[in-house]
């Protein structure tokens, strides 16, 4: 980030000021062996949503604008 801003020739970051690998973050990979399925990559986000909010599963059900009995049950499924 501080790079960013040292760089950045306006009041704003723009896409242009950041290095080009974070351009397109979330584009799958060339490798089909970096690709997770997208159950595996939900079950990632909830998970680390979760711990970032202190295991606050209310406050985690809210930040994902999910019912908490859908953040219960995909937790269920998860084995947590």
């Amino acid at each position: 980030m501080e790079f960013a801003v040292a760089l950045s020739s306006g009041d704003r970051i723009d896409l242009d000021d950041l290095p080009e690998e974070l351009h397109h973050p979330c584009l799958p990979t060339s490798n089909p062996m970096e690709i997770l399925p997208l159950e595996e990559v939900e079950k990632q986000y909830i998970l680390s949503v979760l711990d970032s909010l202190g295991g606050n599963k209310s406050k985690a059900a809210e930040t994902l604008q999910i019912g908490i009995a859908t953040l219960y049950r995909k937790l269920n499924s998860y084995g947590i």
